[in-house]
């Protein structure tokens, strides 16, 4: 049994959740990060599904910057990575760390300290709101498909 997800399953799972052919060049990559981010949910004991759809929600699997964010100070940033992490954040001891990783690990503590729903709404907007309420619940489905199109491979 194969430990991280496969390319070819993390291939199955994009032209899936896309719902149209996505050229070749462009999949590959994507294919790449989607086995990364599976990786890493595996070594921090995430739920895979939830971070894989998490990824997809937030860049559809690639390692784009996010539209700005304009902080209470004022101070404007960028999301960053697949997992789209703040940097000002969550790296501030390191600037050059990986985003997937402090992604994982950032899920995994909010989901297990204030539960699934609570802990994906204060992932996506800091704080519980209803905007952010409602990305959790479209990240549970998005799971929850995730699940249905791995278990199909």
């Amino acid at each position: 049994m194969f430990k991280f997800l496969s390319l070819y399953t993390c291939f199955g799972l994009i032209h899936e959740l896309s719902g149209y052919d996505i050229p070749r060049k462009k999949v590959q990559p994507r294919a790449e990060v989607c086995s990364y981010i599976h990786e890493k949910s595996l070594e921090h004991k995430l739920d895979p599904n939830l971070s894989l759809a998490i990824g997809w929600l937030e860049s559809t699997y690639t390692y784009k910057t996010g539209r700005p964010v304009t902080t209470r100070s004022g101070r404007v940033l960028h999301a960053e990575g697949p997992l789209q992490v703040l940097k000002y954040y969550h790296c501030r001891k390191n600037p050059d760390c990986d985003t997937v990783e402090v992604g994982v690990k950032l899920l995994k503590r909010l989901t297990d300290k204030y539960g699934l729903k609570k802990g994906l709404a204060i992932y996506a907007g800091g704080y519980e709101n209803p905007k952010s309420l409602r990305y959790a619940r479209f990240a549970i489905s998005i799971s929850r498909k995730v699940k249905k199109i791995r278990a199909g491979f």
